[in-house]
């Protein structure tokens, strides 16, 4: 009888213990898939390691790019500038210093940004200053969208260096109407961002976008 009792014990708890497992199971899977698809930082060819903003359906370096190539310098050449900003890029430099499994975002990336943070796209293919409303403020040190935009000034054809901490220039990969400018963008003091075009002989700051 004892013997008959326990078989039936066995019966009604087996079905319990399958299903305790099986949650156990599945909970620690949804776990490790939200790790593995959300990646943390980017580390680029010279060791510099960078942490990633996610915007939207973008991945982005969320620290101007230091990597050191030829083409590009520090701000005054001065290292603590480089450490603080990053470095500056001649625009055939820009092209080839991201990372990895990264890029230069084109200008139509830096609109998908723009329109995401609230702009319009007639907004967004506006040039010059008149675009939008916050998204610069948005995308500054301390802004909501997380970008944590650095304010390294540029250099230009001459190779004189100006307005750090006033204004950060940040290079597209898209060419301009002529073959020697490119489209960039421009976040100064003001809550705007600006989207003109310069020649691909400046020296600005780099971020990259996730492939």
């Amino acid at each position: 009888m004892k013997k008959i009792l326990s078989f039936f014990l066995l019966l009604l708890v087996f079905p319990l213990l399958l299903t305790v497992n099986s949650c156990k199971k599945d909970n620690s899977d949804d776990n490790n898939n939200n790790n593995n698809n959300e990646p943390t930082t980017v580390t680029d060819a010279g060791g510099n390691v960078y942490n990633i903003v996610k915007i939207g359906n973008q991945y982005w370096t969320k620290e101007n790019l230091k990597y050191n190539v030829t083409g590009s310098s520090c701000y005054e050449n001065n290292t603590a500038h480089c450490n603080t900003y990053g470095r500056l890029y001649k625009h055939a430099a820009a092209m080839t210093a991201c990372p990895s499994g990264w890029h230069l975002p084109s200008d139509a990336e830096w609109k998908t940004l723009e329109k995401y943070l609230g702009m319009s796209q007639a907004e967004a293919d506006e040039e010059g200053w008149d675009r939008g409303t916050d998204e610069g403020t948005k995308l500054k040190e301390g802004g909501s969208s997380g970008f944590n935009a650095k304010l390294g000034g540029f250099g230009n054809t001459l190779n004189q260096y100006n307005d750090i901490t006033y204004g950060g220039y940040f290079w597209s990969s898209t060419t301009a109407q002529q073959s020697y400018d490119a489209w960039n963008r421009e976040i100064t003091m003001g809550a705007k961002i600006k989207r003109p075009y310069n020649n691909k002989e400046n020296s600005f700051s780099v971020r990259c976008v996730k492939n």
